[in-house]
C-alpha cells in the first residue's frame, strides 16, 4: 500500500522526506496541549522548524519540547523537555564522532512551568532519574507525574509517582516496591487515581486501581477480580465513575467501574475492533476515540453516551481516503480459535488472501508477536493486507504469555519460553491446514523482538520428519 501521487507530492513540499514509506498514513502534527477554550490549542510539527513559545534556554533542549497541558485557569502551562547534553557531548556531536557505549549515558526528562503571561519559566525537577505524564491538580497548586530511573522501556518497571509544587518542593507520593504509573485527579481534586501493582521488576502481573487522598495516606484497591490489564484511569465528571480501555481477545473495549459499589460498569466498545485514546467531553455527554478495524485504518471516532452504553459511532476524520477511493482490495479478517496439546482454546488472527477461495490451499506466512506479552488484534495492518494482495494467507497467534487473556494465561509460559508458545504457534499452524486453507509445503515464518525469538525455535525445532513433512523458514529480526 502507497499512498497516491498527490499525497507523496504534499507530504515532499512539507519537507517530510521519505515518512510516507514507513506507514501508509501521514501524521503532520500532534496536538499535545489544549485550553478548555476550544478555540484555543497548541501543536506542535514533528520535523518542521517553527518558535518555540518557550524560547531558548541553557537548562533544555528547545527542540525536544513537549507541552503536555494548559493548567484549568488556561494561564499555566507544564512541559517536559529534555535536558541539553553534556558540552564534551556536544562537542562530539559536533564532529559526528558518535559512538556510543550502549546504556552509559543518558539524557533525562524534567518538568518545567511556564507561566503564558509573564513568559517566566522555571525548572521544576532534577536530578539522576526521567520524568513522564505531569497531570495539573484541579486547584492549579501541584502537579503529579511519573518518574523511572532512566529512558529505557524496561525501567517503566520501576516507575513512580510523585506530587511537586510549583516552587519545585517534589514529594514521592506512595512507597511501593512495584511500578505506580498513569496519575489522574479526581475532578474535585480529593482523589489520586493510579495504576500501580506491588510486584517488583519487570513482571507480567497486572496492575490494579488505586484510590489515594490527595495528601496522601493508604489506597482503597479495586479491581481484584478484574482477571484483564488496568492501565489509564479516565474520571467521569461527576467523580462516582472510573474509566479504561483494554485488550479482550483480539479486540479492545472501554470498561468501567462504579466506586461506591466496585461493580463494574460498561464492558464493550461501541464498535469492534483495536480502540484508544478515549477522551470523555467536559459535559461527560459523548466519547471521542480512535478506531481501526481489519479494512479501516485508524480515524477518530464519536458516540454519544447513552445510560452504560453507547449510542451509534460516528466517524468523524478520513486519513486515508485513497484506500476507499481507489478501491483497493483487501484480503477478509477474522479471529479463530483452536486446541492446543494441553486440551486450552488458543486464539488468533487469520488474514485470508484477496480473492480466497474454499478448497484453494495458499503458502502460508506466521507471524508470531512480540512481548511476549503482547497481542495481535483485529485492527487494520497493511503489512498483512500487503501479503493478502499477493495471494499469502498470514496467521497470528496469541499463545500462552500473551496479554488479554487473563493472569493465568499471561504468566502461562514465565520460565517456559519456547515450549508452551511454540506448541500454540504449531497447533495453530495444523489448524489452518487441517481446515485446507495452507499449504504445507510452502510455509515461512517472521517475526520482531519475541516474534523473532519464537522465530528461531520454529526454524530450529519444525523438521522434515514432522508430519508435514515441510521446510519453515524464519526471516526474524530479534532486538
Amino acid at each position: 500500500l502507497t499512498p497516491p501521487p498527490a499525497l507523496r507530492d504534499s507530504v515532499a513540499s512539507r519537507g517530510l522526506g521519505d515518512v510516507y514509506k514507513r506507514q501508509h498514513y501521514v501524521c503532520l502534527g500532534d496536538v499535545v496541549g489544549y485550553n478548555p477554550n476550544p478555540c484555543e490549542c497548541i501543536k506542535i510539527v514533528r520535523d518542521m522548524e517553527m518558535p518555540c513559545i518557550m524560547g531558548n534556554h541553557d537548562e533544555y533542549c528547545a527542540g525536544d519540547i513537549d507541552l503536555s497541558g494548559f493548567n484549568p485557569h488556561a494561564s499555566r502551562a507544564i512541559t517536559w523537555t529534555r535536558d541539553r547534553l553534556s558540552e564534551e557531548r556536544e562537542r562530539r556531536r559536533k564532529i559526528h564522532d558518535d559512538a556510543e557505549v550502549v546504556d552509559e549515558s543518558f539524557q533525562m526528562t524534567h518538568l518545567w512551568f511556564f507561566d503564558i503571561d509573564s513568559g517566566e519559566s522555571t525548572r521544576l525537577t532534577s536530578g539522576d532519574f526521567t520524568v513522564s505524564d505531569p497531570q495539573w491538580a484541579p486547584d492549579s497548586s501541584k502537579i503529579a507525574y511519573v518518574t523511572r530511573p532512566t529512558p529505557k522501556v524496561d525501567d517503566s518497571s520501576w516507575s513512580d509517582v510523585w506530587v511537586v509544587d510549583l516552587e519545585g518542593n517534589a514529594e514521592l507520593f506512595y512507597e511501593n516496591e512495584g511500578p505506580d504509573a498513569s496519575p489522574r485527579w479526581s475532578p474535585d481534586g480529593n482523589t489520586l487515581a493510579m495504576a500501580s501493582k506491588p510486584q517488583p521488576g519487570n513482571t507480567q502481573w497486572y496492575s490494579k486501581l488505586h484510590l489515594f487522598p490527595a495528601d496522601g495516606g493508604e489506597p482503597i484497591i479495586m479491581l481484584d477480580d478484574f482477571d484483564l490489564a488496568f492501565g489509564q484511569p479516565m474520571w467521569a465528571r461527576d467523580g462516582q465513575t472510573i474509566y479504561w480501555s483494554t485488550g479482550q481477545g483480539t479486540v479492545t473495549y472501554l470498561f468501567g467501574v462504579y466506586l461506591d459499589s466496585g461493580e463494574l460498569t460498561i464492558r464493550r466498545a461501541p464498535v469492534r475492533g483495536a480502540n484508544g485514546q478515549w477522551q470523555l467531553s467536559h459535559d461527560g455527554n459523548f466519547w471521542v476515540f480512535s478506531h481501526s478495524d481489519p479494512v479501516r485504518p485508524g480515524n477518530l471516532w464519536f458516540a454519544a453516551r447513552e445510560g452504560d452504553g453507547f449510542g451509534p459511532a460516528v466517524q468523524l476524520t478520513e486519513a486515508n481516503p485513497w484506500v476507499g477511493q481507489e478501491e483497493v482490495e483487501l484480503g477478509k479478517v477474522e479471529s479463530v480459535r483452536w486446541t492446543n496439546s494441553d486440551g486450552g482454546t488458543i486464539e488468533g488472527v487469520i488474514t485470508y488472501p484477496v480473492d480466497f477461495q474454499e478448497g484453494t490451499q495458499y503458502p502460508l506466512i506466521v507471524n508470531p508477536h512480540g512481548g511476549p506479552s503482547g497481542a495481535s488484534m483485529e485492527s487494520f495492518s497493511s503489512t498483512n493486507h500487503m501479503f493478502a494482495g499477493n495471494g499469502f494467507l498470514v496467521l497470528q497467534i496469541n499463545f500462552r504469555g500473551s496479554s488479554n487473556y487473563g493472569q493465568e494465561h499471561l504468566n502461562a509460559n514465565q520460565d517456559n519460553w519456547g515450549i508452551r508458545d511454540y506448541d500454540d504457534i504449531m497447533t495453530g499452524v495444523d489448524y489452518v491446514i487441517g481446515q485446507g486453507w495452507a499449504d504445507p509445503d510452502r510455509m515461512v515464518a517472521y517475526g520482531w523482538s519475541y516474534g523473532g525469538y519464537m522465530t528461531f525455535w520454529i526454524c530450529l525445532l519444525y523438521t522434515s520428519p514432522s508430519p508435514r513433512d515441510a521446510t519453515l523458514s524464519g526471516m526474524p529480526s530479534s532486538g
